[in-house]
C-alpha cells in the first residue's frame, strides 16, 4: 500500500488509526508505535481513518470519527468526484495524493 510520506512519518510517531481490518493488519506490522482499531464506535476519534470504500451513508460518520487535526485517507478507484463533493459539503480540505489516493481533513 502506497502511503504519502507525511502519513508515514505520522504513523512512525504513533497515532490512533481506524480502518478496515485488512488494511490495519498491514499497517500494524509496519508501524508498531501506532494504535489500531477496526471499527469506529460512537464518541471515538482518530488521527487517521483509512478506508478502501466510500459508501455515501458512512462519510459523515467517518468525518465525525476524526480528531480536529485528523485525516480521512481513502484508497479507492472511481471515487474522486464523490469525495470532492462531500469535502465541499462538509467543509473539509480535499487533496489528490496519488492515483486513487485521496485525503480529506479539516
Amino acid at each position: 500500500m502506497a502511503l504519502p510520506a507525511g502519513v508515514i512519518a505520522w504513523l512512525d510517531e504513533g497515532i490512533d488509526v481506524c480502518g478496515s481490518e485488512h488494511l490495519l493488519a498491514q499497517l500494524a506490522k509496519r508501524f508498531p508505535r501506532s494504535r489500531f482499531v477496526g471499527h469506529t464506535a460512537d464518541g471515538m476519534q482518530f488521527d487517521l481513518v483509512v478506508t478502501t470504500e466510500v459508501p455515501h451513508d458512512r462519510l459523515h460518520a467517518l468525518r465525525r470519527a476524526l480528531k480536529p487535526s485528523g485525516i480521512l485517507l481513502c484508497l479507492a478507484t472511481g471515487v474522486q468526484e464523490r469525495l470532492a463533493a462531500f469535502a465541499r459539503e462538509a467543509g473539509l480540505s480535499f487533496k489528490v495524493l496519488d492515483a486513487d489516493v485521496y485525503a480529506l481533513h479539516l
